[in-house]
């Protein structure tokens, strides 16, 4: 799952043929708790998918991971616009 920060676009690929797929998420802390954004799946198709997010402010978000093969999930640095 990669970032775009011109646009504001958040793309997921699933890059191998290995029956799989991939699911990315956007996840931002709320109150001090955990909320889902976006959910984003790749796999079954050629290309990667994409969502755009206007990621504006101080707010702090991170994107999370999971090949379908396990159910480990992995989560990248929070960051924000600022």
């Amino acid at each position: 799952m990669e970032y775009y920060d011109g646009g504001d676009k958040f793309e997921v690929c699933d890059t191998k043929a290995d029956g799989y797929g991939v699911t990315g998420k956007l996840q931002t802390a709320v109150d001090g708790r955990i909320q889902d954004v976006f959910t984003i799946d790749d796999g079954g198709d050629s290309g990667c998918d994409w969502k755009t997010y206007d990621i504006i402010g101080r707010q702090a978000y991170q994107m999370i991971v999971n090949w379908h093969g396990n159910d480990l999930w992995y989560n990248s640095v929070y960051f924000s616009e600022s």
